[in-house]
């Protein structure tokens, strides 16, 4: 893969890129909370070749500028992921979210609708996302914009490696999700991360704008998610026009890594249409 960042409406965003150009509209990966684009790192070799694939650091996580005076709602995302695309002429494309991202493609599906070809939510959040109630003490200073306490830290990081079935290589992965929340700089920007999930409407109704072409929808759990129970994605999918839930037998909240290759067959069957 190849990256490079790209100025949106002000803030820089990092992409990394795959793939090749005439074989039907794009892939857009977009990440969930407390992670970044190396999600799919996994994912990406085995999305269907002739494809432009596009995996976007959302502002604040991975190598995108930290979000010290910009909004962090799932619209604002998705605002900022049309001005990516934008720059990047890409006019139409197939979206995969996972976790956080699969609520910031939603948004972006509703929005512009007739940009989005199709649409696969991963493990998305339906109520409240976890990440919320683990920082639900988030300390002093966090409440005045400091930096989000050492203990509200520990305990997302104890909440993501949770939602791995491989509790070992859930751990490796999240020291490398979240060394850039490290420093003192870092643990600000993971306390505006943290105050913006519990401020933000995960239900399907929040996602206004024109539903009269329902985008075609897959929405994929894993079976033994702790985070985002599959039942709660199966509720989702029933309350969306024509949408399709799927379940993966033995994977946790992370399903990008844990399961790319059934993931990916999902894909394929949704781009087959």
């Amino acid at each position: 893969m190849r990256g490079e960042f790209v100025d949106v409406g002000g803030v820089r965003l990092y992409y990394y890129a795959a793939g090749t150009r005439g074989g039907g509209d794009p892939i857009v990966l977009v990440h969930g909370f407390g992670t970044s684009s190396l999600l799919w790192r996994g994912f990406i070799p085995l999305l269907p070749s002739g494809r432009r694939i596009v995996a976007a650091d959302l502002l604040g996580y991975g190598r995108s500028d930290r979000p010290f005076n910009s909004a962090l709602s799932a619209g604002a995302h998705a605002d900022r992921l049309r001005g990516l695309l934008a720059e990047l002429r890409i006019d139409r494309a197939c979206f995969i979210g996972h976790d956080l991202g699969a609520t910031v493609a939603h948004r972006f599906s509703r929005a512009w609708p007739a940009l989005v070809s199709q649409l696969c939510l991963v493990d998305p959040p339906t109520d409240r996302h976890w990440a919320a109630s683990a920082s639900v003490s988030p300390g002093a200073a966090a409440m005045f914009g400091g930096p989000l306490s050492a203990f509200a830290r520990g305990r997302i990081r104890a909440r993501m490696i949770s939602g791995f079935i491989n509790r070992e290589a859930g751990a490796r992965s999240c020291a490398r999700y979240l060394k850039p929340f490290a420093d003192a700089a870092g643990g600000v920007v993971l306390a505006r991360h943290a105050r913006a999930l519990r401020l933000e409407n995960f239900s399907a109704a929040a996602a206004v704008g024109d539903s009269s072409g329902a985008v075609p929808t897959a929405i994929v759990c894993g079976a033994l998610n702790s985070l985002s129970p599959a039942h709660r994605g199966r509720a989702l999918a029933a309350s969306l026009p024509g949408a399709t839930f799927h379940q993966i037998p033995g994977t946790g909240h992370f399903a990008p890594e844990e399961a790319p290759t059934r993931l990916s067959e999902f894909l394929k069957s949704l781009l087959a249409g």
